[in-house]
């Protein structure tokens, strides 16, 4: 008999195409090879399909673009649907009793997981641990101990040093015993059609535009490189008025990668990183990367010529802009 997997998620894709949460998508695919997957998350979510089945609850509005925090700080009554997410999240594993549960994200779902006596697994990205270190730290010990006993996935070693950092000696040794780094599976790369009024040469910010982010630091760097900078994605920073800048907003993931394939490089500024699957993609369909130092990135640079390195300073990164474009023009003309 195969074996039950639960996912919990509070990030998944509400329609084909949707890039929210494409990779936990990735995963369950693969798991249910060999297993039947159940998928608790938020609604809406893509309906049930082959050996995946998908439980959509109501969140009230608490997740989803541009992330959770966001979502609440705009409307704080929305903390009452994450209540009534994470109340029919535990109902329904009490009820399944799966062999396992593999939750995405610590905060919340590893942490509506963690006393319901089932076999745990938590993925962690990254964002979830940086929100842990903020907690005040009698919380952030509550929630740790609640993780004793699960087994712990990083996207980045680099977390395991921000746990380190953020609890007692002790208490982050016993929720790392057992700790794998890998990260997530890129979902199958089809770009789709792109955007039409693209410019003929471009590097191309992808992120949610967050203060983290520092997207306008990319489309500094890019005007002063003479580079036009097209940005896709959306969120609550404003971006400075460029007339290099093409802002395509939030798009599906075929037509973001579409875009990605079609530029001169990737621009990636994020100062807080796990393992980032923009950059992944981006180099999977063989586009160069330049990128601010955060989370795996410098264990990727230095074993990919391709992933260039630089300081958060637009002039530094208008200096790689330039040599890499014309790196990149010079080997497209003709011998």
């Amino acid at each position: 008999m195969a074996d039950r997997i639960a996912v919990v998620t509070t990030s998944y894709p509400s329609a084909p195409g949707d890039p929210s949460g494409a990779f936990v998508r990735e995963e369950v695919r693969r798991l249910s090879r060999g297993a039947v997957v159940h998928v608790l998350c938020p609604a809406p979510a893509v309906p049930s399909h082959g050996g995946v089945v998908v439980h959509a609850f109501d969140a009230g509005g608490a997740f989803g673009w541009p992330g959770a925090s966001i979502r609440l700080r705009e409307r704080p009554t929305r903390v009452l649907g994450a209540a009534r997410f994470g109340h029919a999240v535990r109902r329904r594993l009490a009820l399944m009793r799966p062999d396992r549960v593999r939750a995405h994200w610590l905060l919340p779902s590893g942490w509506l997981c963690a006393d319901l006596g089932l076999p745990l697994e938590v993925v962690c990205h990254g964002s979830d641990l940086r929100l842990l270190a903020r907690l005040p730290r009698a919380v952030r010990i509550a929630v740790a101990r609640g993780m004793v006993g699960a087994r712990l996935e990083l996207v980045d070693a680099e977390q395991r040093s921000l746990l380190r950092e953020a609890l007692p000696r002790q208490l982050a040794t016993a929720i790392l015993r057992g700790h794998r780094v890998s990260p997530s599976p890129l979902p199958p790369l089809r770009p789709g059609v792109p955007p039409p009024g693209l410019p003929a040469t471009y590097a191309v910010v992808v992120g949610r535009l967050l203060p983290s982010k520092r997207v306008p630091l990319a489309i500094a760097a890019c005007d002063r490189a003479d580079l036009d900078c097209v940005v896709v994605g959306d969120g609550p920073v404003r971006l400075p008025p460029s007339p290099r800048l093409h802002h395509l907003g939030r798009r599906s993931h075929p037509e973001t990668l579409a875009v990605i394939a079609g530029a001169r490089l990737l621009l990636h500024t994020s100062a807080e990183e796990g393992a980032p699957t923009v950059v992944r993609e981006a180099r999977a369909l063989g586009i160069p990367v330049v990128a601010c130092p955060a989370g795996d990135l410098a264990a990727r640079a230095a074993s990919d010529p391709e992933v260039e390195l630089v300081a958060p300073d637009p002039d530094a990164i208008a200096l790689a802009l330039r040599r890499i474009a014309a790196q990149v023009a010079d080997s497209a003309r003709p011998a």
